[in-house]
């Protein structure tokens, strides 16, 4: 039963709103990829040879041709999943500058309350197909937020596991 809800195609890459019960095979792809627990229960994804968690209090995030699969835990209703699969050149072109390549500094990312309120403009926008300008800066704006936080240290980062 996993199929897409919505699908957006613009300069910033895909956004999609899946409803996912299925494993997906190992694969690797051009753009940056940020995963988000929308609703359901949590999932797993494999990158490289480490399993990390995504709920409602962490995502996972995952840099251009690192190769990474998805494992949900459930299977019978599975869980609805919002992922953006970023273009580098175009986080770097929105941006200020100060990085050179869209590279995430670690993978789990604990969700905040304002990446928590991105997620759920953008999942609004694409669950009521809303044509608006406004989905470029959200999804630039919860991007950036998951860039600058995976480069925060270890320290000051997620400490609750899923």
């Amino acid at each position: 039963m996993t199929h897409a809800l919505a699908v957006r195609h613009g300069q910033f890459g895909r956004a999609c709103l899946y409803r996912m019960n299925k494993a997906l095979a190992t694969h690797a792809h051009r753009e940056g990829h940020l995963t988000f627990l929308v609703q359901g229960v949590p999932f797993r994804q494999r990158i490289a040879d480490e399993v990390f968690d995504g709920c409602g209090i962490e995502a996972v995030a995952i840099n251009p041709w690192e190769p990474h699969d998805f494992q949900p835990v459930d299977m019978n209703d599975g869980a609805l999943i919002l992922v953006l699969y970023i273009r580098p050149m175009w986080f770097l072109q929105e941006g200020d500058g100060t990085s050179s390549s869209l590279r995430f500094g670690r993978t789990q990312i604990e969700v905040t309350r304002n990446i928590h309120r991105f997620v759920h403009q953008v999942t609004s926008m694409l669950l009521n197909d809303e044509q608006s300008d406004l989905l470029d800066g959200y999804l630039y704006e919860l991007t950036r937020d998951c860039f600058e936080q995976s480069w925060q240290s270890q320290s000051d980062g997620p400490s609750a596991r899923c």
